[in-house]
């Protein structure tokens, strides 16, 4: 490979694992977040105490050639990481926000009906993100909220690098996170932020500590993870740096340059 952009440096480490060679690794971060956070975007979220990120998959019944029993040990998780979530909420009067994973309305209709069937009656926020005119809309509700729960998704890290307070869950189980193929991502990540075992009483310690815990406190604990999982550059966001980058190599190729103008 000539170019790669990636996440954060923990790629690097799984290419080599994996003996892909690349002549450039740009680690640049997360480039919808960054576009999400820039000035010329604004949320309407009001503050939700609990995030919870949907690893729910609608359609799976109508999908081929997936791994079936990897894709139903996520559903298994993201399910038992929701019901804590609702008890805990219900048992401390704290609001629920749930950022859907679908991206059609068909698809976004089954979902919402799935978490309705698991909160039994206590209410929370969906929030629907598409691909042309909601695309940040579960940058948004992650950005405005308290605490995300998440099984293992993108989104969770993506706001552990924006300094937000995270818990992930896949952990419960180490032997899945193996069989999942994602140990390079999970392997330095503080006990703060994952959850060892399956109980509502250990996701509730967790939880309790992880609200309570100061914002400097837990950025000193992750801030470092963080930013190998997700970097975050110092001199400008993903999208303005990828756009330095794509000009520069533009103005290097002016045949190239000319055919794109």
């Amino acid at each position: 490979l000539p170019v790669y952009c990636s996440f954060g440096n923990v790629e690097k480490r799984l290419f080599s694992d994996l003996n892909i060679r690349v002549q450039k690794y740009l680690p640049i971060g997360s480039v919808k977040l960054g576009m999400a956070m820039s000035k010329e975007h604004t949320s309407s979220h009001m503050h939700a105490d609990i995030c919870f990120i949907s690893s729910y998959r609608a359609e799976k019944k109508y999908s081929k050639g997936r791994d079936v029993w990897i894709n139903r040990r996520i559903e298994d998780i993201d399910q038992l990481l929701f019901l804590h979530s609702i008890k805990f909420a219900r048992r401390s009067n704290l609001s629920v926000r749930v950022l859907g994973k679908a991206r059609e309305d068909e698809w976004q209709r089954l979902e919402m009906i799935h978490y309705e069937k698991l909160a039994d009656g206590f209410p929370f926020e969906y929030v629907r993100t598409d691909n042309e005119f909601r695309e940040y809309e579960s940058y948004y509700g992650l950005l405005s909220s308290g605490l995300s729960i998440s099984c293992g998704s993108t989104l969770g890290f993506e706001g552990l690098s924006a300094g937000k307070k995270v818990l992930f869950g896949a952990t419960m189980d180490v032997n899945f996170i193996d069989d999942w193929g994602v140990r390079h991502y999970y392997s330095d990540m503080p006990q703060l932020i994952s959850l060892q075992q399956n109980s509502f009483e250990h996701f509730s310690c967790k939880v309790e500590y992880l609200r309570d815990i100061s914002l400097d406190e837990f950025l000193e604990i992750t801030s470092s993870y963080a930013c190998q999982i997700m970097n975050q550059s110092p001199i400008g966001k993903p999208h303005e740096i990828l756009h330095q980058k794509l000009e520069h190599h533009l103005s290097q190729n002016p045949v190239l340059d000319g055919h794109i103008q």
